[in-house]
């Protein structure tokens, strides 16, 4: 995650920055919760829907490495290959909690 460069092209503060990476990994938590459902139930158009959201928070906010393994999902999806979604999904929610563990420690949150 580029928070450095999140918070210099937003031109805000680190404080700032804080409340609005609080709300991120609300996002992102919330985000990982409906997708590892959609994906135990097999719910692939949602699912399509979710991976997109989810890619372009983690775009938005900078979240280069969960960018980078949601984009692969979301080719996935558009072609309907559903093969590995599920190693996927478990994938993305490690490295979700990875992205979290990163961005409480840059601003100390506990």
């Amino acid at each position: 995650t580029d928070i450095d460069g999140f918070l210099e092209e937003m031109e805000i503060s680190a404080e700032e920055g804080s409340v609005l990476y609080t709300f991120f990994i609300e996002e992102l938590l919330q985000e990982k919760s409906v997708l590892q459902e959609q994906s135990n139930t097999e719910n692939y158009e949602k699912m399509a829907e979710t991976v997109h959201n989810i890619k372009g928070v983690s775009s938005s906010y900078k979240s280069w490495n969960v960018f980078h393994i949601v984009s692969i999902m979301d080719e996935q999806c558009k072609k309907r290959d559903f093969n590995h979604i599920q190693q996927n999904v478990e994938m993305l929610g490690r490295m979700i909690e990875e992205e979290i563990v990163k961005i409480k420690a840059y601003f100390n949150m506990e």
